[in-house]
């Protein structure tokens, strides 16, 4: 009886402490992105000075019509060139623990799919 007791306590701290690792670790999903061909100019996002203008491109999750902004240098391995569409395959992780002085989020460019000149 008791070395079934000390094994059930085992099991179940074992088990605390692979869920409370899975917390600790960022969670990473890969997407397709549209990106359009226009940057927008808007203020910089905290910790940053606001009021310090900062090109955005504007991007669309797996072909959805809902859009977002992010800076047009968020894409590591990414260099967008105003007057094209494109669509990328990116890897978007979300950081546990981000650096106090930037972002949460990474995004990395894993193919580019197609840059398609807009007139």
């Amino acid at each position: 009886m008791k070395n079934c007791s000390a094994s059930t306590l085992f099991f179940l701290f074992a088990l605390i402490f692979l869920a409370s690792c899975d917390k600790d670790s960022p969670s990473e999903r890969v997407v397709n992105l549209t990106v359009d061909a226009e940057i927008t100019m808007g203020g910089a996002m905290p910790p940053a000075d606001p009021s310090v203008l900062v090109p955005y491109i504007t991007v669309h999750e797996n072909g959805q019509e809902d859009a977002y902004t992010i800076s047009q240098y968020r894409i590591e391995g990414f260099d967008f060139e105003e007057g094209y569409k494109y669509e990328l395959k990116v890897s978007i992780k979300k950081l546990s623990n981000p650096p106090e002085d930037g972002h949460d989020t990474v995004y990395t460019l894993l193919e580019l799919v197609s840059k398609t000149k807009v007139n």
